[in-house]
């Protein structure tokens, strides 16, 4: 374990928040334009689960998550 490690490490931390972030935000807006899509006509069907899938199977958001947390799994991985 060296120092630069350890900023790289930090480096691909912070990048994963941000990503997170930017995916929370996504789910929040995703999910109120359903719910407001749901009042109007009503349907048997949860609008939040839907928006789910819909973040978690090829979003650019969901993609940018994974690709943040593998560089960050392998930043840690150099602290060992």
């Amino acid at each position: 374990m060296n120092m630069q490690a350890i900023d790289e490490a930090v480096i691909e931390c912070e990048r994963f928040l941000v990503c997170t972030d930017a995916l929370k935000e996504h789910v929040e807006h995703l999910t109120d334009d359903l719910s407001k899509g749901n009042e109007e006509n009503p349907s048997p069907a949860d609008p939040v689960r839907s928006a789910e899938y819909h973040v978690f199977s090829g979003t650019r958001e969901s993609g940018a998550v994974k690709r943040a947390s593998m560089d960050l799994s392998r930043a840690l991985v150099k602290l060992r």
